[in-house]
């Protein structure tokens, strides 16, 4: 889960990076547990957006050859848990359901920008 505290220093963050020509969006609806689209980053963050939207990341999930490859696993429920946690994290950390637009973004803006910590486990 997300700390709380890091959503408003997302919410800070975004409110400063807004362009003063355009008006800003409204405020982040934030809940611990949750990830926010990649187009809601895209609102103020056109440029980055633009280049992750065609980017392995954002298509990571949707890719076709990815796709196919995840169906010929289906029955392997450990293999297909090894996939969905690179291919699209937010599925598996998140507490949205797999059908919310956040999830099928692969690797979206809010899953990087919210790790606070990385355990290496190779030890």
């Amino acid at each position: 889960m997300k700390p709380q505290n890091l959503g408003i220093v997302i919410l800070g963050l975004s409110m400063a990076a807004c362009s003063q020509q355009t008006p800003a969006p409204p405020p982040l609806d934030l809940h611990p547990g949750e990830f926010i689209s990649a187009a809601r980053c895209g609102e103020c963050h056109t440029g980055i957006y633009s280049v992750w939207s065609s980017s392995v990341h954002a298509l990571s999930w949707t890719n076709t050859t990815f796709q196919t490859s995840l169906k010929e696993v289906e029955g392997n429920s450990i293999v297909v848990q090894s996939c969905t946690n690179c291919h699209s994290p937010v599925a598996t950390h998140s507490e949205k359901p797999p059908v919310q637009q956040v999830v099928n973004e692969g690797v979206t803006c809010d899953w990087c920008h919210s790790i606070k910590e990385v355990e290496n486990k190779r030890n």
